[in-house]
């Protein structure tokens, strides 16, 4: 039986919008709050901790339930994802990351959103529906822009992206 999996295209988009939101004053004074800025920057554990508590606050976990099972090595699997996400991202030019080890350690890498990553997230939107089960990505709207409304019915989901839609830096596709 194959088992449904939360889609990569969720799991990079997370990432790049917890590092988006760490760009915010508030989240700096809230988060950060010994007077050292690290405004946009964070650790790859510190981005793993905010995706997962943005994923599970919307309840994406609920959804994809098999995502959320540990695996015999103690660890969920979702963390596997994330860091098939993560490399993902960087290798697609979405992240920079300062202090790469060379032995393949990630610890005290520091970790940012590229220009291109913060374009990701500002075209496009994660819609989470829990009572309709529905986890995807849509674009958002651009009406200034003169683009036509985005939703299937103005009090109904967004329209969801068709995977050839959906950018390969968010899908891990080449």
């Amino acid at each position: 039986m194959n088992i449904p999996r939360l889609p990569m295209d969720v799991y990079t988009w997370a990432i790049l919008t917890v590092l988006d939101l760490a760009e915010t004053p508030f989240l700096e004074a809230t988060y950060f709050p010994t007077g050292v800025t690290r405004m946009g920057m964070l650790s790859e554990r510190e981005i793993r901790s905010y995706a997962d508590n943005y994923l599970r606050s919307r309840g994406v976990f609920g959804i994809f339930s098999d995502d959320d099972q540990f695996t015999d090595a103690g660890s969920f699997i979702w963390d596997h994802s994330f860091s098939k996400a993560l490399v993902n991202l960087a290798e697609h030019e979405c992240l920079e990351i300062e202090g790469e080890s060379a032995q393949g350690s990630r610890i005290g890498e520091i970790i940012s959103v590229t220009q291109l990553g913060r374009a990701l997230v500002s075209d496009y939107d994660l819609h989470i529906d829990i009572a309709n089960l529905h986890v995807y990505l849509f674009e958002r709207c651009q009406s200034e822009k003169g683009h036509e409304s985005n939703l299937v019915d103005p009090i109904s989901c967004p329209r969801a992206l068709k995977p050839a839609q959906i950018p390969n830096a968010l899908t891990g596709n080449i």
